[in-house]
């Protein structure tokens, strides 16, 4: 029963918390996108820390906790006593049930993700060596694809794919069979993209917010916000490779020629890098952006800021139970009178 109550008390402490967290982010996003003038102002380091610290917050606060008191389980059964040595009741179960079953489902589905996203392999044939000989010559007359030749790998696979891949070492993944369908000034605007998505360091705020999601059983509540975040990040590299020096309708022919074998299922791999985003409507909309919106200079900002700050804020959130002594114990207590 102890071991039950013990589960059960970081189970409700988690879930209230988590819930709570992803309701305030809802409203202030929610805020934010009728706020904002152009899209991608929507994408700011504290909208990235709205969508990923509800859940990452409370998970680091409850293991430090857990950790700081003495014995590990000591203060759940300390809660256990305080309300009541009777056995959980059958709400109980089925509230912790319905949240097992919501993280588990997105646990499936990341994986199916996952399997799509491996489902491309490095090409030896005849039309992939023709593939990297054109990227070669491409990146001898432009600098920046020739400082990023040695992380450009070139796939086969059955869809047009430009993409950045991987966190540990990023890398961009492009098909053999892309290379060969687009011209060079638009193939340059689409290595010049994802290249953007490497300088930002994209391809780690993507994994981050992954990890969040599979924590936080509340987080389809977010599904809308985190839509425009990634719309946001994808308006903004769009900017960004711009400012290389490309032409907007060299991009736009990039995104439609990507986007063609991708029709059937515009959102599958939203979670990429991806050269044609995440849906045809938001398509549409970056190609009206590049072709009839008066482009300005992006300011120059600090790739790896957002991750600073969710970096303080976690930090923050393990310190939290060393500081203030006994602060889980109350929230466990409030929980379950309040579940019993």
């Amino acid at each position: 029963m102890s071991s039950l109550h013990a589960f059960l008390g970081a189970a409700w402490t988690y879930l209230a918390v988590a819930g709570l967290a992803t309701f305030a982010a809802k409203w202030w996003l929610r805020r934010q996108l009728e706020a904002i003038d152009t899209p991608e102002a929507f994408e700011t380091p504290g909208v990235f820390l709205a969508l990923v610290s509800t859940s990452l917050v409370p998970f680091v606060w409850l293991l430090s906790a857990a950790i700081h008191s003495s014995g590990y389980g000591e203060w759940a059964a300390e809660c256990c006593r305080w309300v009541s040595l009777q056995g959980p009741s059958w709400q109980q179960f089925v509230f912790i049930g319905g949240a097992l079953g919501l993280i588990g489902s997105q646990c499936v589905s990341m994986y199916r993700r996952w399997q799509r996203r491996h489902g491309s392999h490095d090409s030896a044939d005849d039309l992939a060596r023709r593939a990297r000989s054109t990227i070669r010559e491409l990146a001898s007359t432009t600098p920046v694809i020739e400082s990023h030749l040695s992380s450009i790998r070139v796939v086969q696979c059955p869809d047009h794919i430009c993409a950045v891949r991987g966190f540990v070492e990023p890398r961009l993944e492009i098909s053999a069979s892309l290379v060969h369908e687009l011209d060079r000034p638009a193939l340059r605007a689409a290595l010049l993209h994802e290249i953007a998505h490497l300088h930002h360091g994209d391809s780690l705020r993507t994994a981050v917010s992954l990890f969040a999601d599979i924590l936080n059983p509340f987080s389809r509540w977010l599904g809308r916000e985190r839509r425009a975040w990634q719309f946001a990040r994808e308006i903004r590299c769009d900017r960004r490779a711009l400012d290389y020096g490309i032409k907007p309708v060299h991009l736009a022919d990039a995104l439609v020629t990507a986007a063609r074998t991708r029709a059937d299922a515009p959102s599958r791999d939203s979670e990429l890098c991806h050269l044609c985003g995440d849906g045809s409507r938001a398509l549409e909309t970056r190609v009206e952006l590049l072709l009839f919106d008066a482009h300005e200079p992006l300011e120059a900002d600090a790739p790896s800021r957002d991750l600073v700050y969710l970096s303080g804020a976690l930090l923050a959130a393990s310190l939290l139970p060393h500081i203030v002594d006994g602060l889980l114990l109350e929230c466990h207590c409030w929980i379950e009178w309040m579940l019993a």
